[in-house]
């Protein structure tokens, strides 16, 4: 029996739960014993694998009995013959993929690109010794985003690049600002900074402007957030560093409210990979010492479940309801989740109202239905725009039922002039918080 298989039944006797059912294929050992470090996948069927040599893997899945691992050697003639690493593999759409190389010995880095899912590499960026590419992400399947950090400290900037490698657009800031950030759309980006605050930054208006958190501030140089990402419902999810001191304490937030106040949703010790997309489970992992401990939540973070552990595995990635994990020695292997129920919880927060909405797209005016209200409890429903500002307040008072019906207009008195695109209703209870993303169409 496989150890972690053991330990999680052993965990689920003990409290007298039932555990997920997961299927193990692999582990899988790649033509290398370089170890890995990074994986990432389009699809259930189609990912990349980096290593720490010049090595990176093509991932063809046609079952898992049938998994085809295509290694493609991108050492060129650019680099000076020092030993090179590889990492950070992020997916644009189904033939583009950025990596980024680095020089061990003198450092340079190099941003590459493949527009035939891996199969041939050109150079995006090169960095300096002292310059790094800190963040990544996407915006749809066509913009690429990330940030450059030059001499370490002092200023941050950012390259927007589409499909083809052209540089979209671009733009920097100076300040203690952080390399982190995520986009809320294609013109403007949420950024941590090195205190109890967010930043938006607009390359349209090439300008940045602040608010404050409830988080609270660090007493060493850390950015608020060392991690921090915004699913399509809008809803935040940041892992924090605690405390720099060991053990070490990291713990993972959640906003309903584009960053005004936050939950804390999880303790634990060393957060990574934290993925929260609007629809599946939310992911994350917690290594502790050679071990790594992967959690999931079906429930927007209300609730997390441990899964699984992995001695000697660090790097994972989800891929729809599974995920890969890779190690040392070119070990890499897949769990599928064949059941959908929640496992034992190990952190909770407080749960949310339920909100509904029709119509949804709509034009000037939609009925919000809320439902699970605590009764006799203060109650809160607001309207936000994407930008996080506050366009209107629906409701403030306490209800008598479990049930409340509101009507949102956008021509009524007391709102803030609004156009078509995204917005929020967010209800507040207490401490239990929801959000709900509203068209309007006009």
């Amino acid at each position: 029996m496989n150890n972690h298989k053991y330990f999680a039944w052993i965990v689920s006797f003990c409290l007298l739960l039932p555990v997920a059912n997961w299927s193990q294929t692999g582990p899988y050992q790649l033509p290398t014993d370089a170890a890995i470090t990074g994986i990432d996948f389009y699809n259930a069927n189609r990912g990349i694998i980096t290593t720490s040599d010049s090595l990176v893997f093509i991932v063809e899945v046609t079952d898992f009995n049938n998994v085809e691992f295509t290694p493609i050697n991108v050492r060129g003639g650019e680099y000076s013959g020092y030993p090179i690493f590889i990492d950070n593999p992020h997916w644009l759409n189904d033939s583009t993929v950025f990596i980024v190389i680095t020089e061990e010995v003198v450092g340079n880095h190099y941003l590459k690109m493949s527009r035939d899912a891996g199969r041939t590499w050109t150079t995006i960026e090169q960095l300096a010794s002292l310059d790094i590419f800190g963040d990544f992400s996407t915006v749809g399947d066509s913009l690429f985003i990330y940030s450059v950090q030059p001499d370490l400290y002092g200023s941050v900037g950012w390259s927007v690049v589409n499909e083809s490698g052209e540089e979209v657009t671009s733009g920097a800031i100076q300040g203690n600002y952080s390399w982190v950030f995520t986009p809320i759309n294609s013109d403007t980006l949420l950024i941590p900074s090195f205190s109890d605050s967010l930043m938006m930054y607009s390359f349209s208006l090439d300008t940045a402007w602040g608010f404050e958190t409830s988080i609270g501030t660090s007493d060493w140089s850390e950015p608020v957030f060392k991690d921090l990402t915004m699913n399509e419902d809008g809803v935040l999810a940041g892992a924090r560093r605690k405390s720099d001191v060991s053990p070490q304490e990291e713990s993972v937030y959640v906003s309903h409210d584009s960053g005004r106040t936050w939950i804390e949703s999880y303790q634990g010790s060393h957060i990574g990979h934290l993925k929260i997309p609007s629809d599946d489970m939310w992911w994350f992992t917690d290594t502790r010492s050679d071990t790594m401990n992967i959690f999931i939540s079906y429930n927007q973070g209300a609730h997390w479940g441990i899964t699984n552990w992995y001695v000697d595995y660090s790097v994972f990635t989800s891929a729809g309801y599974g995920y890969w994990v890779g190690g040392d020695s070119g070990r890499v292997l897949h769990e599928t989740l064949i059941v959908d129920y929640v496992i034992e919880d190990q952190h909770s927060i407080p749960a949310s109202v339920n909100i509904s909405a029709f119509p949804n797209p709509f034009n000037n005016y939609v009925q919000i239905r809320l439902i699970d209200i605590t009764p006799e409890m203060p109650v809160t429903v607001d309207i936000y725009n994407i930008l996080g500002q506050r366009v209107t307040s629906l409701y403030n008072a306490i209800p008598r039922s479990e049930t409340l019906q509101l009507r949102w207009d956008t021509k009524q008195s007391g709102t803030m002039e609004v156009g078509s695109g995204v917005y929020f209703v967010r209800a507040q209870s207490a401490e239990r918080i929801q959000t709900h993303k509203l068209m309007l169409i006009e």
